[in-house]
C-alpha cells in the first residue's frame, strides 16, 4: 500500500512539474525609460530595449521603472505605477 501511495505521489509531481515548465507566468523587470511619446514608452530591460504602455506623462527620460510583462510576453509591457 506504501509503495502505491509513493508511486501516486511520484506520479502527480511529476505531472505537475510538467505543467509548470509549460506554464506563463508575469515577469516583472527593472529599467530605464529611453524616450517618451504621450503613454508609449521606450525602455532598456536588461540591455534591450521595449516598448511599454503607462500613464501619459508621468515618467521622463532617465527614470527608473518596473515593467510588467504579462505572461512573459515581451510585447505585452506595461509600466507599473510605482516610483524609487
Amino acid at each position: 500500500m506504501a509503495d502505491t501511495i509513493k508511486s501516486l505521489a511520484s506520479a502527480i509531481i511529476s505531472a505537475s512539474q510538467k505543467v509548470l515548465e509549460k506554464a506563463k507566468f508575469d515577469v516583472t523587470r527593472r529599467g530605464v525609460v529611453q524616450a517618451v511619446s504621450g503613454s508609449q514608452y521606450t525602455v532598456l530591460v536588461q540591455g534591450q530595449e521595449y516598448t511599454a504602455c503607462g500613464a501619459a506623462n508621468m515618467h521622463a527620460v532617465g527614470d527608473i521603472v518596473y515593467v510588467l510583462f504579462a505572461q512573459g510576453d515581451e510585447k505585452l509591457a506595461i509600466i507599473l505605477p510605482v516610483s524609487i
